[in-house]
Parts: C-alpha cells; sequence; structure tokens
C-alpha cells in the first residue's frame, strides 16, 4: 500500500520537476544568463522554491542594475 502511494507520488512530481528545471533552463539561456546550465540543475531541486528564487534574481534584481 505505501509503495503504491510512493509511486503516485513520484509521477505526479517528476515531471513537474522536468518542467520547471527545462522552463528555467531556456528562459536564462534566451535571457543570457552566463551560467543558464546551473539555473536549470537549480530549477530541478525543489518546487516551487527555485523558480521563486530564480524568478525574483533574475527579473527583479538584475533588472534593476
Amino acid at each position: 500500500m505505501m509503495e503504491k502511494k510512493l509511486i503516485i507520488a513520484l509521477i505526479a512530481v517528476i515531471p513537474i520537476l522536468i518542467i520547471q528545471g527545462t522552463w528555467i533552463f531556456i528562459d536564462a539561456k534566451k535571457r543570457g544568463e552566463k551560467h543558464y546550465w546551473l539555473w536549470g540543475l537549480f530549477g530541478i531541486i525543489h518546487v516551487p522554491f527555485s523558480l521563486i528564487i530564480y524568478l525574483v534574481v533574475t527579473r527583479i534584481i538584475y533588472d534593476k542594475k
């Protein structure tokens, strides 16, 4: 029973992580970020905290400079 719940949770979470990491990678590359690949890896680590941090850093902090 517990194994079934774990499999269902993984089936739900893994695509979200991959989509988020891919979107951050593509967006960072499009915006000309120097380490876009690192942003992509960072995007796979957590949902949604890495996305929030990416948006704050690239949209708010860098746009002010």
